[in-house]
Parts: C-alpha cells; structure tokens; sequence
C-alpha cells in the first residue's frame, strides 16, 4: 500500500496534465490573458493554463512544469492549432502533448507581457518592446518615442484582418501603434495608457484607455478615430481595463460594469458584486471575462461560470488508433491518430495503438 502511495505522488508530480476537480473554471485564480481558436478558449492565469471546449462542455487544465514556474503564465495566443504561452520572465512555450517546449526567451529580461499569433505561423511577443519571434529568436522593433519614456510596456497586441497589427502600449503620451511590413508606425497623439485592443471586423480596432484621456476609443479603416468618453457617452466605468467585440458586432467596455454599445445606443451589465473584468474575449455570440477570481461567460445579460465536465485523466485506456475521436488533448484535429497519440473524449483519455 505505501509503495502504490509514493508511486502515485510521484506520478501527480512530473505529470504535465492534471485532474481538473471543480466544475467551473473558478480554480483559474487571477485571469492574465484569455485567446480563443474556433470554439475553444486558452486561459492563462495563476494557477496555470486552461482550455474550455465550449461545444462539448469539456475542460482542461494543463500545468505549467516545475522548471519554468519562475514566472507566471501572463500570456497566450493561438493559431493554426498550435498554443503558445508567455511567462512573465520572458519565456514563451508552445504547448505540446508532453509539456511546454522552449520556442523563444525575450533578451535582456524583457516581460512578456502579451503574445499574438497569426495564422501562417508569425508570432509576436510585446514586452518594452515589439518582437518577432522565428526560429528561436525574439527579433526586437522599438516603439516612436519610447527610448524618450522612463517606464513604458506593451500591454496589447491584435490584427485587424488586412495584414496590420495594432500595438496598445503603457506610455506618457501615445499608446496606439501600428506594424506592417516590418515597420512601426504612430497611430494618435490623443491616447496614453492602452489597456486593451480589439478588432472591430471591419479593418479598424477599438482601444480602450485607462489613464490619460480615459475612455473608449475607435481607429476605423480609412483612419478616422472617434473618442466614447466615460459617462457622457454611456461608459459607466471610468477606469476601463477590457474591450471586446462578440459575435453581433456589438463591442463592450468596462470592469464592475460592462457598457455594450452597438453603434447607437448603449446598454449595460453589472459584474456579480467583488468581481471586475481584467481581459475578456468573444467565444461566438458570448463572451468569456476574466477576473482576479476566474472566468465568466457573458450572455448580453447576465455572467455565470463556465459550465464544464471533469476530464478524468488519471486513468488511461487504450485503443485501436482507427476507433478513436479525431481530437488530442490539446484540441488539435487530426485526420488519423497515430500510435501513442493521447485523445480525449467524454471526459476520458485514450491512447492510441
């Protein structure tokens, strides 16, 4: 009985994939970072890294290994089936079906403060500068005017659809850049501090600032930019620290309380009292927020838990590779599995033969 007791520690120890035993992703502690890849979602926070499968109700947690628990997992991003992880010390992962595998370290201590994908296989880190990741190098870009900075950071980084990225940035004066075709470009001289950024589907983005002209604000396609100020505009908090666009084109702003405005009119939507928003993300007509306390699904009108199945992973079976489901644990489809392949579904993990 004692040595089956040590084998299991021993087991639950240098697993990388661990038994999830709440029903709700409230065990995520502090939410840094949410990304969303079809119908899942990646969520980087505290205690690690969970993914929620929201057409099977399924959810995952993945633990970050001993050695690269130096700093937290303050970001992650995804594209074409592949998940990445930034720490805060500056390491970035790519999640794989043994653990977390080594594709970049930000040089001379930099933060990853946020990462972002592109589908094609471009991937881009933001710390107190903008970087290239390829190859195993982080290739920097400075930001206009930030060697003038004494403190400034990348908070933010998105696309918007027609081969620009859009930069949010921690500065004194101006927050909001532009990169195309491997230049950096001002984009307003009116904002400060960016929290966050978010496409508006239309070729423009939508930048919610907190210090410094605080407000909502929106960079359309043929660069016109228009200003929502907090209260006069319908914006309930003044101190917004997330934006998002859900499937209806409606965007929301806020942190106790989100303010969803569709182009006209503004409605609102109280946070559960203790809880504010700190990032959030579209998951189809939904949204997904995360708070100091976990992750929330946003129907329009109301926040609930993440509904989940626990995936027991602790008790493998094995199968013929021809017989089992065409997801791995980590959501990739596969057109075949092949041997030692781990598969996971309704709650089981298969192993491929």
């Amino acid at each position: 009985m004692k040595q089956k007791f040590i084998t299991a520690l021993l087991f639950l120890q240098f697993c990388f994939l661990s038994v999830v035993g709440q029903p709700s992703l409230s065990d995520a502690g502090s939410v840094y970072d949410i990304c969303v890849d079809g119908q899942r979602a990646w969520i980087a926070g505290s205690n690690g890294l969970l993914s929620y499968d929201a057409v099977n109700g399924l959810r995952q947690e993945t633990v970050i290994p001993e050695e690269w628990t130096k700093g937290r997992s303050w970001s992650v991003a995804t594209a074409d089936g592949t998940v990445y992880v930034g720490m805060y010390h500056g390491r970035i992962g790519r999640v794989t079906a043994n653990g977390l595998e080594e594709v970049a370290v930000l040089p001379d201590g930099d933060i990853c403060s946020d990462l972002h994908a592109v589908a094609g296989g471009a991937l881009f880190a933001g710390g107190r500068k903008l970087y290239r990741v390829k190859a195993g190098v982080a290739e920097p870009y400075t930001l206009p005017g930030s060697e003038l900075q004494s403190s400034y950071q990348i908070n933010d980084i998105c696309d918007d659809g027609s081969s620009n990225l859009w930069i949010g940035a921690r500065l004194n004066t101006d927050g909001v850049f532009r990169f195309r075709e491997g230049a950096l470009t001002k984009v307003s001289d009116k904002t400060g501090h960016v929290s966050r950024l978010a496409p508006d589907g239309k070729g423009g983005v939508w930048a919610v600032v907190s210090k410094m002209g605080s407000g909502l604000y929106h960079f359309a396609s043929d660069g016109s930019v228009a200003w929502h100020e907090p209260s006069a505009d319908g914006l309930v908090d003044a101190q917004s620290q997330c934006v998002a666009v859900d499937g209806n084109g409606m965007v929301w702003s806020g942190r106790t309380t989100l303010s969803g405005y569709d182009g006209t009119s503004w409605r609102h939507a109280a946070l559960p009292e203790g809880r504010a928003a700190g990032c959030m993300v579209a998951l189809g007509s939904k949204l997904l927020v995360g708070t100091a306390q976990g992750v929330m699904v946003f129907d329009g009108l109301s926040f609930t838990d993440v509904p989940s199945t626990v995936i027991d992973l602790s008790r493998p079976s094995v199968l013929p590779a021809s017989s089992l489901p065409r997801y791995t644990i980590d959501g990739r489809r596969v057109p075949s599995p092949r041997p030692g392949m781990m598969i996971v579904e309704q709650g089981r993990k298969y192993v491929a033969r």
